[in-house]
């Protein structure tokens, strides 16, 4: 229908963005399936709460949230942050030890579906 309109949730309660049905792509997802969404809400805050479980300290969870988060490089990190890291190698370091510690353990086994 021309001109009707959907309206997305912004970060704040108060501010909603409204946008033509016409002015979309095709290839736009609408959800048809909010109980999708939901679960997938879910999973995400379950994954970002095992995570944080991991972490030992707040360098490691902004390395996290920055790095997989925001999508930021270990230059922009330091760059955001030269006083917690002296130098471009540490966020590397501090990154590639993260992997290690996140990544499934091969001796695991998954649980059955």
């Amino acid at each position: 229908m021309p001109g009707q309109r959907l309206t997305r949730r912004g970060s704040g309660a108060a501010r909603q963005a409204c946008v033509s049905i016409d002015d979309l792509s095709p290839d736009t997802c609408v959800s048809t399936d909010p109980s999708a969404e939901v679960v997938a809400n879910i999973a995400q805050v379950d994954l970002w709460k095992a995570i944080d479980h991991e972490l030992r300290n707040d360098t490691e969870r902004l390395v996290v949230r920055l790095s997989f988060a925001a999508g930021l490089s270990p230059r922009e990190i330091r760059a955001l942050h030269p006083d917690q890291f002296p130098d471009i190698a540490e966020v590397y370091r501090l990154k590639r030890n993260l992997i290690e510690t996140l990544a499934p353990q091969s001796g695991h086994q998954r649980p059955a579906d």
